[in-house]
């Protein structure tokens, strides 16, 4: 894709010219991060993904929204690799940061939820599946109802693992 051959190099000149943590270089490894991540390059997302991070934590402190969103992606990716340590911790910790940002009731929250859910039904604990995406489910419908895409994509998750589920 065009963004493997551009982004690469403009991230050169971005690290050389501004450095790590600068604004349009994290946008850049963000960028390169979720476009090794589509093309299921888990492992060089991952390098990204963790620059990223430690670039928003030296940016904004380690409880900024940014910081959440670098965990979640980091859970994701990890989940990805079958990794599921590493996704709970990840995941756990994108989650206690929305809660501290945003509250109980946010729809990040409920994203992330959805996925703690997801994981749990990977590693076969369908009771712990069914809790989290039913708290997923209840904050998304409360918060931004039926329509919203936090909502619809938590919906999908819970219909992919409806046989699994209806075990309980």
């Amino acid at each position: 894709p065009y963004c493997m051959c551009v982004f690469p190099k403009t991230m050169d000149v971005f690290m050389e010219r501004f450095g790590p943590a600068n604004n349009y270089t994290l946008s850049v490894m963000y960028n390169l991060s979720s476009s090794f991540y589509s093309q299921r390059k888990f492992d060089k997302a991952l390098e990204y993904q963790y620059l990223v991070l430690e670039g928003d934590i030296e940016n904004f402190g380690d409880k900024h929204p940014f910081v959440a969103g670098g965990y979640y992606s980091l859970g994701l990716t990890y989940m990805e690799l079958e990794n599921y340590q590493k996704a709970n911790k990840n995941l756990f910790q994108a989650l206690d940061l929305y809660k501290e940002n945003y509250g109980d009731n946010h729809h990040q929250v409920a994203r992330v939820y959805g996925r703690i859910a997801e994981l749990y039904c990977r590693l076969d604990d369908a009771e712990s599946c069914s809790k989290f995406f039913n708290i997923a489910y209840e904050i998304a419908m409360d918060v931004v109802g039926e329509e919203h895409p936090t909502t619809q994509s938590i919906v999908r998750r819970m219909e992919v693992y409806e046989d699994f589920l209806s075990v309980l």
